[in-house]
């Protein structure tokens, strides 16, 4: 069955217990009015938590700038001790990985007004997560994990129950943390570290090189509500 923006909203709704459904996102009434408020800022912590297949891309970033190591650092150049600087993709929402692991730093050049991605690699080959708005592309835990974490912020300015918030966050970050787990197992560049006794023997060559891969967005924090409204009759509460 095809999913649709119109459809998440309506199973985040059912999901926190609110009477209303939506007929259209042009809906005039409170429903659609939460949903709308929060939907952008949830479909964005869902896509940073998780590299989702719909979301991933690989791209060559464009170069901004080189530093010649000899000379001293100016406002534009790459951030030190890197020698490239690359511009983010426009449809850029988090950060992954370089082609072989190798070290980056995201940054924010003032002098350009954008982000940046600062690195010693020449060439680079970026993975990142995009922001995917279609539904009909996304997988059934990251449909899931959407509607659970509207569901969470929309769940006390409609019911008023205070449960439904902390119940849907706990689903919506169950989904979330199993999939970091499976993005971390299915890596295809494990990471790895010398033991401390290669350092300290002086053998660290002969351990594999370190994978940087850039940390998953956090998951959800339940939204704080006011305790003390708890109880109070709200037009489509749900006893």
């Amino acid at each position: 069955m095809v999913t649709s923006t119109l459809d998440i909203w309506n199973r985040a709704l059912s999901a926190c217990r609110a009477k209303g459904r939506l007929s259209s996102l042009t809906d005039q009434s409170l429903e659609r009015e939460v949903c709308e408020e929060w939907y952008d800022i949830i479909l964005s912590t869902v896509q940073e938590a998780v590299m989702w297949d719909s979301c991933a891309v690989t791209a060559r970033p464009a170069l901004l700038s080189e530093r010649d190591p000899n000379e001293i650092w100016q406002p534009g150049d790459p951030e030190p001790p890197y020698r490239f600087l690359y511009a983010l993709p426009e449809d850029y929402l988090r950060a992954r990985q370089l082609s072989h692991g190798e070290q980056f730093h995201m940054g924010f050049d003032a002098t350009r007004d954008r982000r940046t991605l600062s690195t010693n690699v020449e060439d680079a080959v970026f993975s990142y997560s995009k922001r995917e708005d279609d539904p009909t592309r996304w997988s059934a835990g990251q449909i899931l994990a959407t509607v659970y974490g509207l569901a969470a912020h929309i769940a006390f300015p409609l019911s008023g129950l205070t449960a439904m918030v902390q119940k849907n966050v706990t689903l919506a970050n169950g989904i979330l943390e199993d999939a970091q787990t499976n993005n971390a197992n299915n890596s295809n560049e494990p990471e790895f570290a010398p033991a401390p006794w290669h350092v300290a023997r002086g053998a660290v060559g002969l351990a594999p090189p370190i994978t940087h891969v850039y940390p998953l967005g956090q998951r959800f924090i339940a939204p704080s509500v006011n305790i003390a409204l708890e109880g109070t009759i709200f037009p489509d509460a749900i006893n």
